[in-house]
């Protein structure tokens, strides 16, 4: 509601109060209802149209509303329409009494008889005045009769009548009506007395036999000014004194009497009160339609002005309840900044509005506290968890009752398997970990039994979920650690020492193979000479037979001697670590030169296909690769089985490869896949595959794919061994697959940078 309507509404109601008072006030009395009532009418309709206007305008604002679904329109609605009720009802029934009491009033009034009561009245005054009029005649006669009045009274005696009979004057008068002699009432003035006496002509006494009466009505008297009182009435009276034949010798005697004043008030009020009563009665139908009509106006106009009243509240009242319904939404929505109400007052409505706007400041400094602790533990959350995720080891953390609550992203990848879908579940239920399940319980059982909190082991673990089930060797340490509610939680640290492990292994293998091949070199050569010497001296002494036994015994013992030093060499290979002279080197050239080695065998012993892709250069040995190279073409022509129909096919392939992001290597890499068709490896033999005498082949040392292992150490590549699987049921082994990734590629600023971070 705009603030110009509501002015107007409130103007009108105002204005509608001030015509309904002055419309009550024009009708208290009968000169001012007939001055302003027909313009206070026409003012009471003209504002009943106006008001109607408004108020249509009102509902059509309320109908937009209800059918944009503006909120607080329904609520304001039914406000209205309550408090409109709470007016309409009184009113209606007011109107409805009233009007029943102005029909049955106005008819008591006119049904009372008071026409007869007030007629009575007069016909009671009238003949009170004539009972007066009776006895002041016959007084008078009696006075005649007593006095004969021949010669002019005595003024005492004359006063004294006058006095007792209430009399005002005492006149003589001849027969031509000029007054003989009078005596007045002393205390009555001259001039008083002479105003209301009455003209007597000759005429008019010779007309009158013995005696004349006339009763004289001051109200009926024209020239009358004294308009204060209420009108008197005068007896006059005339005797004759004797009766002559001669009526121009008669004499006559004239007295004037006065009605007493309570008595003419009171006759004057029952003349008025017959006059209004027969005006009014007249008008009895118009009065009724008037007062109906009036009782009409002002019921409409107190309708319409308490509907507009009743808008107006409403439309007060809601206010505190839509703000706060603003408010709670934006709450609800976490924006605890809200704009202060504007509703002025000091009711309970806007205590509660003032309340909550405080509690959402409140809450929105509460909340900008809570943001800033939340940034700050989430800063904090996410610099553990990168520290957790970059942590080589992996990190599990159960409850009390061994079930997984959170894991970091080196423990997925450790156990080959994605560990949200276990979270909340127990250790015996998660599939990765079922070979650890009873060690583990076992050492949280002795924790708890002992004083201290923290356990270690190193398990050999076979993962079955793993893509080829390798075994690793697992260093697991145990701590035990308070959570909430007085209740503890266990972390569990697992590394993979696999490496750690086969390093050692390596070295000890390196310091066995150097000390085997010190200690072998030394008798080889004096071996071998003396087993010439001995062919060559005894050779002329035997017989044939002889001859030829010491050449197979002397023959025997040089190719055992010349296969120990081969063994020496290679033992020697592998003691030592090998020197690395980078250069630029062109992978997909040096396969190529190597594979010309191998023309002679294409396509009768074995197949090789290459698909070697553009490729950039890279910082490597080139007299190493070559070695490598030969050595893994070798092997991989060798893996296959003798007793197979196909001949050995070995895919070479070189590609670009792009490297995870965020890592600590460089972006870019070249690829070298070398995959055979033969038997694969056993499990056993691919969880230690780079281990020395870990073959399965029946011939050579097993030291080929550990010396590989060496120089691509060296060449700081990484080289992973898998057998390939295939794919569709029973999942056989379709032979073996080595991967090579070289991340030195031969830039300048690239490799300076990987010199570095290795």
């Amino acid at each position: 509601m705009t603030k110009h309507l509501k002015a107007l509404l409130i103007t009108i109601i105002v204005l509608g109060v001030i015509l309904l008072i002055a419309l009550s006030l024009a009708t208290r009395s009968t000169a001012s209802f007939a001055y302003n009532y027909s313009t206070l009418f026409y003012l009471n309709i003209a504002l009943i149209v106006v008001m109607s206007a408004l108020l249509l305008v009102l509902a059509y604002w309320l109908f937009q509303r209800l059918r944009h679904n503006v909120f607080g329109t329904r609520l304001l609605t039914r406000f209205a329409l309550s408090f409109v009720l709470l007016a309409v009802i009184p009113s209606v029934l007011l109107f409805l009494i009233s009007n029943l009491f102005i029909s049955r009033t106005i008819n008591s009034w006119f049904n009372l008889k008071l026409d007869s009561a007030l007629t009575a009245g007069i016909d009671f005054g009238r003949d009170r005045l004539l009972l007066n009029r009776d006895i002041t005649q016959d007084q008078l006669a009696r006075l005649v009769t007593q006095h004969n009045f021949s010669t002019p009274p005595s003024a005492s005696e004359i006063q004294a009548t006058l006095k007792q009979n209430n009399w005002r004057t005492l006149i003589g008068m001849d027969a031509q009506g000029k007054i003989v002699w009078r005596i007045d009432e002393p205390t009555l003035r001259t001039a008083s007395v002479t105003e209301h006496l009455p003209v007597f002509t000759p005429n008019l006494l010779q007309s009158i036999q013995h005696n004349w009466v006339q009763i004289e009505d001051e109200a009926d008297n024209a020239e009358r000014t004294d308009n204060g009182t209420a009108p008197r009435q005068f007896i006059h009276a005339i005797q004759t004194v004797d009766n002559p034949r001669d009526a121009l010798a008669a004499r006559w005697v004239y007295t004037q009497k006065i009605m007493p004043v309570d008595f003419s008030a009171r006759v004057n009020d029952i003349q008025n009160g017959l006059r209004d009563y027969q005006a009014t009665e007249t008008s009895r139908e118009s009065l009724r339609n008037l007062y109906r009509v009036t009782l009409v106006i002002v019921l409409l106009v107190t309708l319409l002005a308490a509907l507009a009243a009743a808008f107006l509240i409403a439309n007060r009242m809601i206010q505190p309840i839509l703000w706060l319904a603003q408010a709670t939404r934006q709450v609800a929505a976490g924006h605890y900044a809200l704009v202060p109400q504007r509703v002025k007052g000091s009711d309970e409505m806007l205590q509660l509005v003032d309340s909550f706007g405080d509690m959402a400041q409140k809450l929105s400094v509460t909340q900008a506290s809570l943001a800033h602790n939340q940034h700050e533990l989430e800063s904090a959350k996410a610099y553990s968890e990168a520290v957790l995720d970059n942590l080589s080891s992996g990190v599990l953390v159960f409850n009390q009752n061994l079930a997984l609550l959170s894991y970091n992203q080196t423990a997925q990848r450790m156990f080959h398997t994605n560990l949200k879908q276990y979270i909340q579940q127990d250790l015996r239920h998660i599939e990765p970990f079922a070979p650890l399940c009873d060690i583990i319980e076992s050492n949280i059982k002795r924790a708890h039994e002992s004083t201290h909190p923290s356990w270690r082991i190193q398990q050999p673990f076979a993962n079955p979920v793993a893509p080829h089930h390798d075994e690793i060797t697992l260093s697991i340490q145990g701590s035990r650690f308070l959570a909430e509610n007085d209740t503890y939680s266990w972390v569990l640290v697992c590394d993979d020492v696999t490496p750690i492990i086969s390093a050692q292994r390596t070295l000890a293998w390196g310091e066995v193979a150097r000390r085997l091949a010190h200690e072998i070199k030394n008798p080889l050569t004096p071996i071998q000479l003396s087993a010439e010497r001995l062919n060559m001296k005894l050779a002329s002494k035997l017989d044939e037979e002889g001859r030829t036994q010491l050449e197979r015994s002397t023959r025997t013992i040089i190719n055992q001697v010349s296969a120990l030093q081969n063994m020496v060499n290679e033992f020697r290979d592998y003691a030592r670590t090998p020197k690395v002279t980078f250069e630029d080197v062109d992978l997909n050239a040096l396969i190529d030169e190597i594979l010309v080695l191998y023309e002679s065998g294409q396509n009768q012993q074995y197949i090789i296909r290459t698909k070697l892709s553009p490729l950039p250069r890279i910082w490597a040995d080139a007299q190493q690769l070559r070695q490598v190279l030969l050595n893994l073409v070798k092997n991989a022509i060798e893996a296959h089985p003798q007793t197979g129909s196909t001949l050995p096919t070995i895919d070479i392939t070189t590609e670009q490869h792009t490297l995870q992001s965020g890592t600590l290597i460089p972006a870019q890499a070249v690829k070298l896949t070398i995959r055979d068709n033969g038997s694969g490896f056993p499990e056993h033999i691919l969880a230690r595959m780079f281990e020395p005498y870990n073959s399965n082949k029946t011939h050579g040392t097993g030291l080929g794919l550990p010396i590989v292992k060496k120089i691509m150490d060296a060449h700081h590549a990484q080289i992973n061994v898998k057998n390939v699987i295939e794919k569709t049921s029973p999942h056989a082994i379709m032979g073996a697959q080595i991967d090579i990734l070289f991340v030195n590629i031969a830039n300048k600023d690239a490799h300076k940078e990987t010199t570095q971070l290795l």
